[in-house]
């Protein structure tokens, strides 16, 4: 939280940690599969010295008395709770194992005989992932029975924040969906696309048998629901008899505080206040890791005894949506896309907002940049493993910083948009302090809106040349050692 302090009293309470690679369940240990999902990073993680471990489940909250009840009965006292509980996949229907990742994971493939049916029901790009695990873990494909809600493109579209506007000008994601329904052809694993409604049929009224779609019956014995996240029925009864809940939601307000001045929360499960009108920015819409730092910097401002105040407006996070797998078939999946979009008036200015396209048997790229040049969407769907955090980087940058990408591309001398925002040049752009250049150099140059006139650019140059290049060259001596490349003079 702060690298000026060091805290013993942190303490985390979980059924499973991220950096859990197996757990002990009654008399077995039981691996703990890798994320299906952003799993980018992960080597990163480790056993934090300031952070208590207690793997439990939580089943309820004395408020009065400041206490957290356990599953097994014992209790843990708090001066601040923080309850980030997240959401999961109901994961098969008609059995106590949910969710599909990690632990889950492994308990469903456990559960999976050979010859065993599995239909999958879904809307989003996380079906394909978990698939491809289960083929992973050498579930034949025949078994295997993806039934999509809508049309295998629309789960790539990335749309925008509150679906007001979609940005399919120009992404040809039929191109991409077509790729992978080619793919799931060949291995042999059905899909199905624009399933509404299905029904389930059982013997003898108890076990799953077969699921019909329309005038089709898909024999299988296990139905995996995808469609919606939920939290678990016994986490969701120990919030809301903590009396924190109010239309199947943590209510907080903009500081992260519930309706206990002693509990935060962030995550999927909050919404804010009624009355500061921003049900279109909950916290599940947005990157998970800019909202845990928010929420952060607010449990350490209590820690030092900076109260903050509720304020009327909201945070606003600006971080990209990430979303990265493994496609089924093998092929490496990432798109980033902006939490928000700016409105013009003008609708001219809007429509200079342009995808860029580029495809080839080892790569599909996507990058969109909005009406002011700026990369704010990317998709890449790539046959080798892609260099994710490096790419990430490069979202909210100017098309100038990648080396002039509008002008070259335009004039075809670029055949792939991966190879070439991952060349050798890029090295200093995906460095991770180099959008805080960016910063110094915007903040070297004082220019508000009405100093734009014909021959600014020029002027600017002219005066503030040599100061751009002692910060540049500043900058490359500080990270030298990262960035050999650059000479200095």
């Amino acid at each position: 939280m702060n690298k000026g302090l060091i805290f013993n009293n942190l303490t985390l309470v979980s059924s499973v940690f991220e950096d859990d690679h197996e757990v002990t369940l009654g008399h077995k240990n039981v691996k703990v599969e890798e994320r299906q999902i952003n799993n980018f990073g992960r080597k990163k993680y480790g056993l934090n010295i300031c952070l208590n471990r207690v793997r439990a489940t939580l089943a309820g909250i004395n408020t009065n008395d400041r206490k957290i009840i356990l599953r097994d009965g014992s209790e843990l006292p708090y001066d601040l709770l923080v309850l980030a509980t997240g959401k999961q996949y109901s994961g098969l229907v008609d059995n106590p194992i949910r969710g599909v990742e990690g632990l889950a994971f492994s308990e469903i493939v456990n559960d999976i005989s050979e010859g065993d049916g599995i239909f999958v029901r879904s809307n989003n790009i996380n079906a394909l992932g978990f698939i491809q695990q289960l083929l992973e873990r050498k579930i034949q494909p025949n078994q295997i029975t993806l039934a999509c809600e809508t049309d295998l493109e629309e789960i790539f579209d990335l749309g925008d924040i509150n679906k007001e506007r979609k940005l399919t000008n120009g992404p040809e994601l039929d191109k991409v969906a077509a790729r992978v329904r080619n793919e799931m052809e060949e291995l042999g694993v059905n899909l199905i696309e624009n399933v509404k409604e299905y029904e389930i049929l059982k013997n003898d009224g108890k076990n799953i048998s077969s699921v019909c779609v329309g005038d089709t019956e898909y024999e299988c014995k296990h139905l995996v629901d995808m469609l919606e996240k939920s939290v678990s029925k016994t986490v969701f009864s120990a919030l809301n008899d903590a009396c924190l809940v109010y239309d199947g939601a943590l209510v907080i307000d903009s500081t992260f505080c519930t309706s206990n001045e002693n509990i935060m929360a962030a995550g999927p499960m909050t919404k804010y206040q009624r009355r500061l009108y921003a049900d279109d920015w909950v916290h599940e819409k947005f990157n998970s890791a800019e909202v845990g730092k928010a929420a952060a910097a607010l449990i350490l401002d209590r820690v030092l005894g900076r109260i903050p105040k509720p304020d009327v407006s909201v945070p606003v996070f600006k971080a990209p949506v990430v979303t990265s797998c493994k496609l089924v078939g093998g092929r490496h999946y990432l798109s980033c896309k902006a939490t928000y979009f700016d409105r013009l008036a003008d609708g001219m200015k809007q429509g200079q907002a342009r995808w860029m396209v580029t495809s080839n048997d080892e790569c599909d790229s996507r990058i969109h940049l909005n009406p002011f040049g700026v990369v704010d969407g990317m998709i890449f769907v790539s046959r080798d493993p892609l260099n994710v955090e490096n790419i990430i980087r490069i979202f909210g940058l100017h098309e100038k910083y990648l080396k002039d990408l509008v002008s070259r591309f335009d004039e075809e001398l670029i055949p792939c948009l991966y190879e070439h925002i991952t060349s050798p040049f890029f090295d200093v752009i995906s460095h991770d302090r180099f959008k805080d250049l960016v910063q110094q150099l915007e903040d070297l140059i004082p220019l508000d809106n009405e100093d734009i006139k014909p021959g600014t650019s020029k002027e600017l140059k002219e005066k503030y040349s040599e100061d751009i290049d002692r910060t540049i060259l500043k900058f490359i001596k500080d990270n030298q050692q990262l960035l050999p490349m650059y000479h200095l003079p």
